[in-house]
């Protein structure tokens, strides 16, 4: 079998829809071939010294493919059956879970890089309009990262560079969402380098092709939840909701999907039969499922870190229509979490953290956990900025023991004032707030200085006040660049007089911006007034003819 269809990719076309067929016979033997992995890394390493040759067939006949064969930069002459072949074959020997072997493991590397992806590559040129193709290509790029993970599980660059070159390469456009596209984003968030993701993400998606790409469903909610995991690491939270909640957007056929896989559960549970349960078209793509559930978890999380709530009713059914559509996903504790959270109740959150710790580990939201509980006392803050703008800071920690957030028994409010004044700053650092101390000496804000509570004067304490203002509009920033999110992960490396300057630019880029639109609103105005003078100066002179 295998020979037959090495024949078949190595023969030129003769017909136009012969690589159709050729595509459709390896699909059709594709298991066989996953069984015969023996044979594949000799199968491979023929295809890779073919592609370097001429390719050997019968002459083509009138209706057969014009820009079958395309020369590369190097000299090499590229067909599509070999492009096929080498990704079929690859592919087939991922799966068989002997590609991590030490010979197989070369193979398939230099299959992806030197001749899939590298430079001078037009396998995509080949592969466009083979569906099935492009996703066993999706399939290549996961054990590919696989492979690097056991073999080079360091060099992260060069995981990320041909990841990011196949995102670019393998879509007509920018604007096409590729199968790379989530892959690359989930590995820069688990290298904790966002830069190569950035860049994809950056530029907005607006086609969904499979026919083009293989990206389907799957490939735009698992893009968008990993997007949004990735921007929530960074602390970028604004950016991260929206990210998460395009990620719950389920299209009506998804939905119908769903309701389906549900009705088929119910007649399950309720027959005294044994039999096993029918497979609805959702349950084969079990992907979705789990990306959608994953997602909402996230977006909970994140909406609680930002806003403290779901302020908004449609973000709260979107939530909530995913989790009872798609049900075992251990959903109630995150509304538990919400619900905590909305009461601004630390006892309860503390309470929940704790009795659900394993979890939020098992299901990788110990971090949004950890930090959604940190984050009750700036909504609190916040709560108290929108009906007053001169709280005094004794008030606030007042308001803080009311809702449990000073741990347990009695604390000194002299003992809290640094931790609160540092939480201030923090908030007035990060824009949530525009915050002006008053009373404060020199040395107040340290710890070490205060000496309130050895002089037993509680006075200072309690004429310390705290003028609150919520900030105005922003520009919005380019995605990806809010400064303490930016200095966790991409920015580590930078001193503080490089992360001002580069603050500066993207100030100055955006008010040049706002200038040029000035200038350019401007133009259009005299323009029209010039051209109305005028009119009006032809009627006069038509008027005085007359």
């Amino acid at each position: 079998m295998l020979s037959a269809l090495l024949s078949e990719i190595t023969a030129a076309p003769t017909r136009t829809r012969q690589n159709v067929e050729l595509e459709t016979a390896l699909e059709h033997h594709f298991s066989e071939l996953v069984v015969q992995h023996r044979l594949l890394k000799a199968a491979l390493l023929n295809l890779m010294e073919l592609g370097q040759q001429t390719a050997v067939g019968a002459t083509p006949d009138a209706d057969a493919v014009i820009f079958d064969k395309i020369t590369s930069e190097d000299g090499t002459i590229l067909t599509c059956g070999v492009t096929l072949g080498m990704t079929y074959l690859a592919t087939a020997l991922i799966l068989s879970g002997h590609a991590i072997e030490s010979e197989n493991a070369v193979v398939v590397l230099n299959v992806v890089e030197c001749h899939l992806l590298s430079f001078a590559s037009t396998a995509y040129n080949h592969l466009r309009g083979h569906n099935y193709a492009l996703q066993r290509f999706g399939q290549l790029l996961n054990g590919y990262v696989n492979i690097l993970d056991l073999r080079d599980p360091m060099n992260y660059q060069r995981k990320l560079f041909y990841l990011h070159q196949a995102a670019v390469s393998f879509s007509p456009s920018p604007e096409y969402l590729s199968v790379a596209h989530a892959l690359l984003v989930r590995e820069a968030t688990r290298c904790r380098c966002p830069g190569p993701a950035l860049a994809v993400m950056r530029q907005p998606i607006l086609e969904v092709s499979p026919a083009d790409t293989g990206a389907g469903l799957t490939c735009f909610h698992s893009y968008y939840c990993s997007g949004g995991l990735l921007l929530a690491a960074m602390q970028c939270w604004e950016d991260a909701t929206v990210w998460l909640r395009s990620a719950l957007c389920m299209s009506k056929n998804l939905q119908r999907k769903s309701a389906l896989e549900a009705q088929a559960e119910v007649a399950v549970t309720t027959t005294a039969t044994f039999s096993a349960s029918p497979t609805t078209a959702l349950s084969e793509s079990g992907g979705i499922r789990d990306t959608l559930l994953r997602a909402a978890k996230a977006f909970i999380l994140v909406s609680i870190i930002s806003q403290g709530d779901l302020h908004n009713p449609a973000d709260r059914r979107r939530a909530q229509r995913v989790m009872q559509q798609f049900r075992g996903g251990n959903a109630d504790p995150y509304f538990r979490l919400l619900s905590a959270a909305a009461k601004r109740d630390g006892k309860l959150w503390d309470t929940l953290e704790k009795h659900f710790e394993s979890l939020w580990k098992q299901e990788g939201m110990a971090e949004l956990v950890a930090e959604a509980g940190l984050r009750l006392r700036r909504h609190v803050i916040r709560d108290m900025a929108k009906v007053a703008n001169r709280v005094y800071l004794s008030d606030i920690l007042s308001a803080f023991r009311t809702h449990s957030l000073l741990g347990m028994g009695d604390v000194d409010d002299a003992k809290e004032i640094p931790a609160l004044i540092q939480t201030l700053l923090n908030m007035q650092e990060e824009g949530e707030l525009l915050i002006r101390l008053e009373n404060v000496h020199s040395g107040m804000m340290w710890e070490e200085s205060m000496t309130m509570e050895e002089e037993g004067n509680d006075m200072g304490v309690k004429s310390l006040v705290a003028r609150l203002e919520l900030p105005p509009k922003r520009i919005p920033a380019v995605l990806g660049t809010r400064r303490l999110g930016c200095g966790l992960l991409s920015l580590s490396d930078i001193d503080i007089g490089k992360k001002q300057r580069y603050e500066q630019v993207q100030l100055r880029c955006a008010m040049e911006e706002r200038i040029r639109r000035y200038e350019s609103a401007r133009a259009a105005l005299m323009r029209a007034t010039e051209e109305a003078g005028i009119e009006n100066a032809q009627l006069a002179e038509d008027d005085s003819g007359r």
